[in-house]
């Protein structure tokens, strides 16, 4: 069995050095030998007791990256995860070992987060009402990406939803469209990113003095099935729209082929634009037009949020909104021609 002792000769380092290392004291160790300190960690293996850690009122460095259940779509959306393996990859690169949780009750869980002994928590899928009673739990820092809490001091990043939806509607208008579907997960709910991609799109288009556009429902899930269904809703709705927005590219990719079974292609028939700018955008037929995250970027910050928190980084880093863009492709066509 290794020992801090094995750690410390490997490392060139009296084993008090490396207990502040691993106990998380970075004002006591330089850089340059805490990274010598974690390669030799990783290099034989060392796994250091984290319950003794807790228990002498050191930090366990580790992390919880706790995702919502309730929503049909946790675990199978793409976007968790990149998100849930980029900000993992920058905490290991910091010394924090992060326990991921699937929660079917967050308020099971926060009652959880003491006997987990964990430094941080994040909270990924909750919503905006949920913040309060969470933080209210338990006084660790608690991150939720995403999230429209409007509660002051909550750390969060996300990205500019409600621009990407003027930026989809924008983008249409330019074209050309006038009648036009939007596609989303409870487009209805008042507070949210699926509700500020509805109201930017939507206000394009009051701004312009056009016709409110329609929305899809009975949408249950962001996934390819769900857009395959929403071919007969878009179908359905009359005047027939000549666009539609969706607030996932695997929405989007899903109402592609459901138009293709009823015999509609895009963009000739119906033009499509989809949310995200993830690898699937790149290869549906035809390529699709969508607003692009950089979840990367995203991941980062909140990283970045939960070490300053913990005060593992300096300076002020602060919540923040990250910009989206447009990327043209090949299914929105252009009417004024």
């Amino acid at each position: 069995m290794t020992t801090l002792a094995d750690v410390a000769e490997i490392a060139g380092v009296s084993t008090m050095t490396v207990s502040n290392v691993l106990a998380g004291r970075p004002g006591k160790v330089s850089e340059t030998t805490a990274k010598r300190v974690w390669a030799a960690v990783e290099q034989i293996g060392y796994v250091p007791n984290g319950a003794a850690r807790a228990l002498s009122g050191h930090r366990s460095r580790l992390i919880a990256i706790v995702i919502n259940v309730r929503s049909v779509d946790a675990l199978r959306s793409p976007h968790d995860a990149r998100f849930i393996g980029a900000i993992t990859a920058e905490l290991q690169e910091h010394g924090y070992c992060v326990l991921l949780h699937a929660s079917t009750d967050l308020a099971a869980t926060i009652r959880s987060l003491k006997t987990w002994s964990v430094d941080a928590a994040c909270f990924v899928k909750t919503r905006a009402r949920e913040v309060d009673s969470l933080r209210a739990a338990s006084d660790i820092p608690m991150l939720f990406p995403d999230n429209y809490s409007s509660s002051p001091d909550v750390l969060t990043v996300r990205i500019d939803d409600y621009g990407g939806g003027r930026l989809a509607g924008d983008y249409l208008v330019s074209k050309g469209h006038r009648r036009v579907c939007f596609i989303g997960v409870k487009a209805q709910r008042k507070v949210g990113l699926m509700a500020e991609r509805l109201h930017g799109f939507r206000d394009t288009f009051a701004s312009a003095g056009l016709p409110r556009p329609a929305i899809a429902h009975n949408i249950s899930t962001a996934r390819i099935d769900s857009g395959i269904a929403a071919a007969e809703q878009v179908l359905a709705l009359r005047p027939l729209p000549t666009a539609a927005f969706c607030s996932s590219d695997e929405l989007a990719a899903g109402l592609m082929h459901g138009l293709r079974r009823h015999g509609l292609a895009v963009p000739r028939d119906i033009s499509v634009v989809g949310f995200d700018g993830f690898e699937i955008s790149e290869v549906t037929t035809p390529p699709l037009t969508t607003i692009a995250q950089d979840v990367a970027a995203k991941a980062h910050r909140c990283a970045q949020l939960l070490l300053n928190a913990l005060g593992d980084e300096s300076g002020e880093i602060t919540n923040g909104v990250l910009p989206v863009r447009l990327i043209e492709r090949k299914t929105v066509r252009d009417l004024t021609c």
